[in-house]
């Protein structure tokens, strides 16, 4: 490989930021002609105390097909008890800015920005260390491992569990797959994963059998099917009642002996899968 002198390492630098400000530039004015342009322009988690670049940041990030929650630099990973794991390599740069000290007329020192430049940052993913807190989770934690959880549910509805970035929702069913936010603690992963269960068990069939359903019900049926199971696992869910509560269009026409058989279904399986002790701390043992 060629060695390049230190002028010609910056110029190259200098060329490679141009050109990603042009791509940015293009990249924006696509993305504010369009509804959809903008909801995925704005759709990124904030996450608590780490998510803090400018927003024009955030969109290059999003444009360099970055993770849409979380990226740092090598030293801004460590700070956050991480590590950037052997034989990683950023393909993602940020504008960092450069501060410039000088002195001013009273002999104190101030600093000045004098221009940006760019900084490889690393996805979240190329990483492992301390656990991320976010700010959407729940407080309570799992009696249960959430893997066993998982585990049950695959079993009972053969559907694939995904994890992945979800924007603005937790999860989604879509009869073949369920899938959970990957940004969520396990108890929320627990609950929306159940939630979409219900959706794949009650719902799908719905549609089979061309049985008409409000949206507005099947969210109903659904979230109660989550606020059940949660309850029997021991967790108080709240957030479930105020979930319900926005879409009481559908209470009067939820079918109340489907909840409960889709919740015993459910708990029937999680407690198949558990060792009797896991089944004890959470109230699902016979004895």
């Amino acid at each position: 490989m060629q060695r390049v002198s230190k002028a010609e390492w910056v110029e190259n630098k200098k060329a490679e930021q141009r050109v990603l400000e042009t791509k940015l530039n293009g990249f924006l004015k696509a993305a504010i002609e369009t509804k959809e342009g903008m909801k995925d322009l704005t759709a990124h988690y904030r996450i608590s105390g780490l998510y803090n670049y400018s927003f024009l940041n955030s969109t290059l990030i999003l444009m360099q097909g970055g993770p849409k929650a979380i990226a740092q630099s090598y030293n801004g990973w460590l700070k956050l008890e991480r590590k950037v794991n052997v034989g990683e390599k950023s393909h993602i740069n940020v504008f960092a800015p450069i501060f410039k000290k000088e002195k001013l007329a009273d002999g104190t020192e101030d600093e000045k920005l004098v221009g940006f430049k760019m900084v490889p940052v690393f996805d979240v993913k190329q990483t492992a260390g301390k656990a991320l807190q976010y700010d959407h989770n729940s407080t309570e934690e799992l009696d249960i491992p959430y893997t066993k959880i998982v585990d049950a549910i695959t079993k009972l509805t053969g559907a694939k569990v995904v994890e992945t970035f979800t924007g603005s929702a937790r999860g989604w069913s879509d009869g073949k797959n369920l899938t959970v936010s990957e940004m969520s603690n396990d108890t929320d992963k627990a609950k929306t994963l159940i939630h979409e269960t219900a959706h794949h068990l009650c719902h799908t069939s719905d549609q089979a059998s061309k049985i008409k359903v409000s949206q507005a019900t099947k969210e109903v049926e659904a979230e109660s099917v989550g606020y059940l199971v949660m309850a029997y696992l021991g967790l108080d869910f709240d957030l479930s009642k105020a979930y319900v509560q926005n879409w009481k269009a559908g209470i009067g026409d939820a079918r109340t002996s489907l909840i409960i058989r889709t919740a015993d279904k459910v708990i029937k399986a999680l407690k198949k899968g558990m060792t009797e002790e896991e089944a004890f701390i959470v109230g699902l043992s016979s004895k």
